[in-house]
């Protein structure tokens, strides 16, 4: 990894490979840089970097294959698009949850 993260957010891709994404590299560095991990080369690349910081979030593929990065000590919430490997912002939880956990509901 290009840098050492802690609380970060993580979630196996589509195409295999795996987003690591935010955290913190120290207790008052928060980290706003993602990468993929691909496991076929074992090796990290970056990927687009978070609207917003998110440090003990979780991460959920919707429906759409964008992932949701989301709870956490941050608001409001990013978006990942893996086949732009962009970050854009979205909406704002209600109430600030930390160390989130989140399912998909069909």
């Amino acid at each position: 990894m290009s840098a050492p993260r802690l609380l970060h957010a993580a979630i196996l891709l589509s195409n295999g490979q795996v987003l690591v994404a935010g955290g913190q590299s120290s207790e008052t560095e928060f980290l706003t840089s993602a990468e993929l991990f691909n496991p076929a080369t074992a090796s990290f690349s970056p990927t687009g970097k978070l609207i917003n910081v998110q440090t003990a979030a979780s991460a959920t593929t919707l429906d759409n294959g964008l992932v949701l990065i989301a709870g956490g000590r941050s608001n409001p919430a990013d978006l990942y698009d893996p086949a732009a490997g962009t970050f854009s912002a979205t909406g704002k939880m209600v109430t600030e949850v930390a160390e989130a956990s989140a399912a998909l509901i069909r």
